[in-house]
Order: structure tokens, then sequence, then C-alpha cells
């Protein structure tokens, strides 16, 4: 009903488990990499749980879509009211293997041949069972014997189980004691965190296409927190209820009334069975103000924060590691005293892209460029109707090519997921601009973005497979002074153009102009901020990487970065086509953090490594 009004291209709340959807909480990155490291170090079982409406489903069909069909094959069990004999019929007809009969013994016997064969063809077999915590003992105990299928290396099949917290429960009971035992990797996925509700909602509204700045007050989101819990079938409920109410009021802005009315409707459906009861009269207009003014000022990335401490931000750029150059933003929260106005054409949208690169996963295919570099003849400038806008590829748009290495570096930090609310920077002066310090505010803990720039040629960041912004000298001017390189097929290469949209390059012409390159990864453990010496759980906590890269030769070195973390990092970076220095430098972090994150965004480099 409101999706022509506010521009939309799909509902943005709806409550079927598309993974373009997924919203990469710290505790969903945290599971996503669990479940490829149990898969990829073929640990046998693996439990994941969650929360009722947590994204459990999602979130494993978000793994489903990163498996390579090739060399993996995949059994996923939906109804997990079955019985033994019905539960191993199911699991050889997802294999594509016989069914039918009704004898465990043979269906057994089947599974395990299929399992060998394809173990000798280097594949991956793994079972999937949804909604485990509804398997009976007696069906958790044939599980449980599906594991003994194995060679002397390693499991035949890979088996993950989801559910609800109570799975937890069941698996604690005495009768599945050994089933408890085999599990070697655990995960849970909880509410969100209040700040991160903000995040989620813009970026289910970014992958619906949102063509204007649909925006909630700090008091209507920090009801929707309270009411919701931070569970996001609950988030998708009341913001569905609350567009609708902003629909028929004809605003842009939802506020906290619209949301009161989205709970009260969902109440009187019977939806809510945890919401909590609101408080009444003068106690609950006070904690609504109290909460408001709490949820605003605690965003550090909001407007509000940005405006206030845009001195000290300044003071900030000239001190830190990084550059003076690289600017601005963190998301912003909308004003409560302003209602932003529909766009008056189609420049002049938010967003208007596809639901493809809203997640952390790379652009499944190379898209169209609306440029070709090899065509343009001179320097290049370009007018357009609003400054400050994303296009249909997510990239931030901006005539002033003074500000393109701060739009460049707002379109890297959204291919990771963090949409900044460009109608901020419409409103700061050129100068205010310019002065802020973007890699800064995206080391921020509510980001967690790490950065590093170097001078290193493009054939060794190549081998990192992350997007990043890149500084050219184009004598000709053909092209804004920063760009993003996007993605390469080839010795083809798309750039993000802040003047051009996205443009098409060659390779071999790029790094003819190439310069400087700033690189922007995932680092919410500071990785890259570790020192030798330094004793804290971010040490144990690579070291555990290192273990699993297969690097670590010493012994429990406990929460001291010391000379054997050294000796790791430097063959790990060996490993990886480093130059091995044993320090915990910029492309080192970025480089673990990519092996970490499986779900981020890719150049497509067929070489680098995965």
């Amino acid at each position: 009903m409101y999706k022509e009004f506010f521009g939309l291209n799909e509902p943005p709340f709806s409550l079927t488990p598309d993974p373009r959807f997924l919203y990469m909480s710290q505790k969903h990155r945290e599971a996503l990499a669990a479940l490829v490291y149990g898969v990829r170090e073929r640990k046998g079982f693996i439990a994941l749980t969650g929360d009722i409406g947590s994204g459990k489903t999602t979130l494993g069909r978000a793994f489903l879509r990163e498996l390579n069909p090739d060399s993996t094959n995949v059994a996923l069990i939906l109804n997990s009211f079955l019985n033994d004999i019905e539960l191993l019929q199911t699991v050889n007809q997802e294999f594509g293997i016989e069914s039918k009969t009704e004898s465990k013994k043979a269906l057994v016997d089947h599974l395990n041949r299929f399992l060998l064969s394809e173990n000798e063809k280097g594949k991956t077999s793994i079972l999937i069972v949804d909604e485990a915590q509804n398997l009976s003992i007696v069906v958790l105990e044939q599980i449980r014997m599906l594991s003994n299928l194995e060679t002397e290396q390693s499991k035949l099949i890979q088996i993950i189980l989801m559910g609800q917290p109570e799975l937890g429960e069941k698996l604690r009971l005495p009768e599945l004691e050994q089933l408890n035992q085999r599990i070697m990797v655990r995960c849970h996925i909880g509410p969100l965190q209040k700040l991160e509700i903000y995040h989620y909602v813009r970026h289910r509204l970014n992958v619906a296409g949102a063509k204007i700045n649909i925006s909630l007050t700090p008091a209507a989101l920090n009801r929707l927190y309270h009411f919701s819990r931070g569970i996001p079938r609950m988030i998708n409920l009341v913001s569905d209820r609350a567009l609708l109410a902003a629909y028929v009021a004809g605003r842009f802005l939802i506020d906290a009334r619209m949301v009161a009315m989205a709970e009260k409707e969902l109440r009187g459906f019977g939806t809510v069975k945890h919401g909590r009861s609101l408080l009444s009269g003068k106690l609950a207009a006070w904690a609504q103000v109290v909460g408001a003014v709490t949820f605003l000022i605690a965003a550090l990335g909001g407007s509000f924060w940005i405006g206030l401490h845009m001195r000290e931000l300044d003071n900030s750029a000239k001190t830190a590691h990084t550059a003076p150059q690289s600017p601005p933003g963190s998301p912003a929260y909308p004003t409560p005293a302003s209602s932003p106005t529909p766009p008056s054409s189609p420049q002049t949208e938010t967003n208007r892209s596809g639901a493809t690169s809203r997640t952390l996963t790379s652009i499944p295919v190379f898209p169209s460029a609306d440029v070709r570099f090899a065509d343009l003849t001179g320097p290049t400038s370009v007018t357009l109707s609003q400054e400050w806008v994303w296009d249909e590829h997510d990239i931030a748009r901006v005539s002033d090519v003074d500000l393109s290495h701060a739009a460049c570096l707002l379109s890297l930090a959204r291919m990771w997921q963090y949409a900044f609310d460009l109608e901020l920077f419409r409103q700061m002066a050129k100068t205010e601009v310019l002065g802020l310090n973007l890699p800064r505010i995206f080391r921020k803990p509510q980001v967690g973005l790490g950065s590093f720039e170097t001078e290193t040629g493009l054939t060794q960041l190549m081998v990192l497979d992350l997007p990043f912004v890149l500084q050219v000298d184009d004598p000709r001017r053909r092209l804004s002074p920063s760009v993003v390189l996007m993605k390469v097929k080839g010795d083809t290469a798309l750039l993000g153009d802040p003047q051009l949209g996205l443009v098409e390059i060659s390779m071999t012409a790029l790094e003819k102009i190439a310069r400087r390159a700033t690189v922007i990864f995932a680092d919410p453990q500071e990785f890259a901020l570790l020192l030798p010496g330094e004793e804290s759980d971010a040490v144990a906590e690579l070291r555990s990487f290192l273990v699993q890269e297969g690097v670590w030769l010493g012994g429990n070195a406990g929460r001291v970065y010391g000379a054997q973390m050294q000796a790791a990092l430097k063959r790990f970076q060996e490993k990886c086509g480093l130059k091995g220095t044993g320090a915990l430098d910029g492309p080192t972090g970025a480089l673990i953090a990519a092996r970490r994150e499986p779900f981020r965004p890719r150049l497509g480099v067929e070489s680098a490594p995965r």
C-alpha cells in the first residue's frame, strides 16, 4: 500500500527469511564466522541457537548462498517433526540418493557410499536441521550416529543444528550426553542492542530501495527498542505498521506516536506476548523524554554529536594516524524538529539501488558501467541536480572534486553495510566536511571499521580481495581525484566515481594513474591496533585465529602479544602472499579481517585467498 509513496521496490519489513535483508550485527557476524569455521575445519557438529525471531533461518540462508555449489553438497531439513526413518529418508532425498526404502540399514549404507564418493572428489557434505529443538531424543541419537560416518582423517558429513534456546537445554539432558560432547562449535544469536536498531532499520529500507530519506526520531527508535526488546521479527512487525501510519499521515518522518499506534495494533491482535507494559501518566512521558535524549547523545554517529564535537574532531584529525584529508561522517540521526521532504526528481534519491549490494556479500554480477574510461577525452565537469545523493550503484555522488575523497570513503563504508545519511553533508559547509576525519569516526565502536593508507602498487593490494579508495593522478583529469575500486574481472575494473558514477577502466590504465590507496576493513576487535607486549582478550582471540590458520606453532601463550605471536604473524603473511615481517601492520590486519569475515565485500579477484 505504501510502497509507491515511499519509493520502495518491495516491502522492507517482510517476515520471509530473505538473506538479502540480513543485517550483520556483531552477534550475527560471530555466528556466521563460527559456521564457516566449523564447516571449513570439518569439526563435525555445530549448534546455532537464538531467540524466537532473532534471524536464525535468515542467517542459515545467507550461509547457504555463500557456499560453492561445485565443492559442497547440502541437505536442508526444515520440518523437524520427523521420526528416525523419516529423517534418514529426507536426508537421502536432499542429497539426491536412494530414499524410498524403509530399512534404516539400507538408508545409512546408501548415505555412506555417497559421502565417501563425494569426499574422494574433494566435496564437503553438510546437513542443516532447522528448528532442531523439536527433534525427539531418538532422532537426535540417530543424527549422532551419522557423525560416525568418517575416514581416519575427517568427518564425512558436517552437521549444523539450528534452533531456539530450548535446543541447548535438550542437549544437556543425560540421555544426550554423548551428542552434547561431540558438538565442537556453539554459537548463540541474542537480541540487537539499542544502537544497532537504527542501522537495522536503515539497512532494510536501503535494501528495499527507498527513494526518499525515511527517518525515525530518536524517541521513536527508543520506543521501538523497548517494545521489541531488540528482536528483529518484532522490529519488522512494528516498523511495517509504523510506515503505514506515516503513509496515512503523509509524512516521511516516523515519530514515537506512530510507533505507539503500531504497538497498540499488535497488542490488539495478540501478537505480542513478551512486550513490556507501557508506563502511564507523567511517568511515561518523562521516561520517553529521558530515553530519547539518552539515545540521541549515546548515538556517537548522530548529527547532534557531530555538531557538538566538530572542534574536537577537527583536532583529532590532526593527530590521528590516518590521513587528515580522510573526512566525514557517521550514521546521522534525524533531528526531530524537521521532516524530510519528498524528492523533487529522481536525482534526489537517498537510495535507488537494488538489493544485491546491501549484504556483506560481493556483488554477484559484473554490472554495466555508466561510462567507459577509454571514451573520455578531456577534463570532467559534471553538475548534479543535487549534491550528496546515493545513485543506483550505491556511489555517493558530489560534483565538487575537493569532496571526492570524502564521498568515496562513504561509498566504501556502504559496501561494508554502513549506510550514512547524506542529508547531514548537504547541511554542512565544505570546510566542515574537509575538516572531519572520517576513518577516525569509522573506528568508533559503534561502527568498528579499521583502515590504513598505502602507496603500494595495485598488484600487492589484490591479495586482500577488498574494495578500496584510490587517489589517482590523471593528467587529463578525466576522473575525480579519488575513486573507489569496486570490482575486478580479468583486466577490467569498475570504479565508483563521485562525479561520473560507475566507470569501466582497464587495470593497465588504472595502474598508470594510481597513486595512493585507503583500505577499509571490519575490525571490531581492533586487532590492527594491537602492539607487542600488550595483554588483552583481543590478543587471545587473535591467537585462536592463528591456530585455526595453522601458523601457530607455540604453546598456549595466553593473552600476551610476544615473540610467538610475531613468528605466527610472519608465517601467516608469507602463507597469504604478503611480505613476512611479523608486524601487525595495516595490510595484515585487513587480511585477518577478510579471512574472519566470510560475507565481506569482494573485488572478485580469482587468485585471492578465500
